[in-house]
C-alpha cells in the first residue's frame, strides 16, 4: 500500500496516432482543474536510440538480441523505485543494480518535471529529494503499447502497489498515422507500422477484467473534443485503485506442479510454429539460403532464451501470484515481437545488400 495516491495512466495506439499531443493536453488540463499533479513519461524520450540495434554475428548473448525488451523493462524497473519513493514522500537513492542511460534519462525528467531535487553526497552515492506535494499523482506513459502484454505489466504494478490504472487507446486511420509520420524529421518505416498496425490490439473490457477502465477515441479530429471524457476516465480510476491479490501461495503450489510442464511443452511448440512462419515469410521474399541460416541460428537462440526465461519465471510466480497460463502468454507475446523485429532486421540487411 502507499501514502500518496497515485494514479498510472497508459496512453497506447500507433505511432503518429496523437499520443504526444494528447499526453500534453492531458498534463495542462490535470493540472488546470487541480484534479492532482501530473508527471509525463514519453518512452521516445527515455529509450536510447540503439534500441533496435541488431547484435553481431559473433560473441552476441540471447538476451542482446534486442535491447528494446531489456530497455523496456530496465524504464519499468526504475518506475517502481520512483514510485515506491514518491509515495512514502522519502527521498531516493540510485538503484541498486547500478545507474544506466534509462536511469539518466528518467532522472532529467524528474527533475524536468520539478518531481525530484538532486542531492549529492558523497562520490560514490546520489540521493534526490522527493518534491513533496500534497494531493495525488498521475502518471501518464506516452509509447505505442501495441502488445497487451505491454499493458499488462503496466496493470501489475499498479496492483502491486494499489494504485489506479487506466488506459487511452488511440484510435487513427492508419492511412492519417503514415502521412503524419512521414512529414516527422525520424520517420519509422513504413514496414515497420504496418506490422504494428497488424500485432495492434486494442483494449477489450469485456474479455479481459482489468482493461474496464479503458477509453478508445477517434484521433483524426480534434483532441480537445475528448479531454473531457478523458478526465472522467481518470477521475473514475483513481476513486477505485486496484486491490493486491491475496496470499494464496500454497494453492498455486499445488496448480503449479500440476501443469508447470504443459505449459512449457505448449509455449515450446507454440514458440516452434512461430519460427516456422518466419522462415516462410523470409523464403517467400527470396531470401538466399545463407541468410535463411543466419535467420534460424538467430531465431532459435531467441527461443530457447525465452523458454529459459519462461521456466524461470514459472518458479518465481510463488511470490507474484499470476497464474502460469498468463504469464506463458506474456512470454509467447514477447517473443512474437522479438521474433519480428529479428525477421525484419534479417530481411532489411538483405534488401539493402543483396550480394550479401
Amino acid at each position: 500500500m502507499v501514502e500518496r495516491p497515485i494514479s498510472v495512466c497508459v496512453l497506447c495506439g500507433l505511432p503518429a496516432a496523437g499520443k504526444s499531443s494528447l499526453a500534453s493536453v492531458i498534463v495542462a488540463e490535470v493540472k488546470a482543474c487541480g484534479l492532482a499533479d501530473c508527471l509525463l513519461l514519453s518512452y521516445d524520450d527515455l529509450i536510447p536510440e540503439d534500441a533496435f540495434q541488431f547484435p553481431s554475428e559473433t560473441g552476441s548473448r540471447p538476451e542482446t538480441l534486442s535491447l528494446w525488451k531489456l530497455y523496456r523493462h530496465k524504464l519499468l524497473g526504475h518506475l517502481e523505485h520512483f514510485i515506491q519513493n514518491t509515495a512514502r514522500n522519502s527521498d531516493m537513492l540510485d538503484p541498486e543494480d547500478g545507474i544506466d542511460a534509462i536511469w539518466k534519462s528518467i532522472i532529467h525528467c524528474l527533475e524536468e518535471q520539478n518531481m525530484i531535487s538532486p542531492d549529492r553526497k558523497g562520490v560514490d552515492a546520489c540521493q534526490y529529494q522527493i518534491n513533496k506535494k500534497e494531493g495525488p499523482l498521475v502518471i501518464i506513459l506516452d509509447d505505442n503499447f501495441y502488445y497487451r502484454s505491454m499493458r499488462y505489466e503496466v496493470f501489475q504494478l499498479a496492483r502491486k502497489y494499489s494504485l489506479s490504472f487506466c488506459q487511452v487507446f488511440l484510435e487513427c486511420p492508419f492511412e492519417v498515422c503514415t502521412q503524419r509520420n512521414s512529414e516527422r524529421t525520424c520517420p519509422i518505416p513504413e514496414d515497420t507500422l504496418v506490422i504494428m498496425r497488424q500485432k495492434m490490439e486494442p483494449p477489450d473490457p469485456i474479455k479481459n477484467s482489468w482493461e474496464q477502465n479503458s477509453l478508445i477515441l477517434q484521433t483524426h479530429g480534434s483532441i480537445l473534443e475528448d479531454i473531457h471524457k478523458v478526465i472522467t476516465l481518470l477521475t473514475t480510476a483513481m476513486e477505485h485503485p486496484e486491490k493486491q491479490l491475496e496470499d494464496n501461495t500454497e494453492q498455486l503450489e499445488i496448480d503449479r506442479a500440476i501443469c508447470a510442464s504443459n505449459i512449457l511443452h505448449q509455449s515450446d511448440q507454440t514458440f516452434r510454429k512461430l519460427v516456422s512462419q518466419a522462415m516462410k515469410t523470409a523464403k517467400d521474399n527470396k531470401v538466399p539460403s545463407c541468410t535463411l541460416k543466419q535467420l534460424a541460428e538467430e531465431l532459435n537462440k531467441l527461443k530457447i532464451f525465452f523458454l529459459e526465461d519462461l521456466r524461470n519465471r514459472i518458479i518465481q510466480q510463488g511470490q507474484s501470484h499470476v497464474p502460469e497460463k498468463e504469464v506463458a502468454e506474456q512470454i509467447t507475446a514477447q517473443f512474437d515481437e522479438e521474433k519480428d523485429i529479428v525477421l525484419q532486421k534479417i530481411m532489411k540487411n538483405y534488401s539493402e545488400n543483396p550480394a550479401k
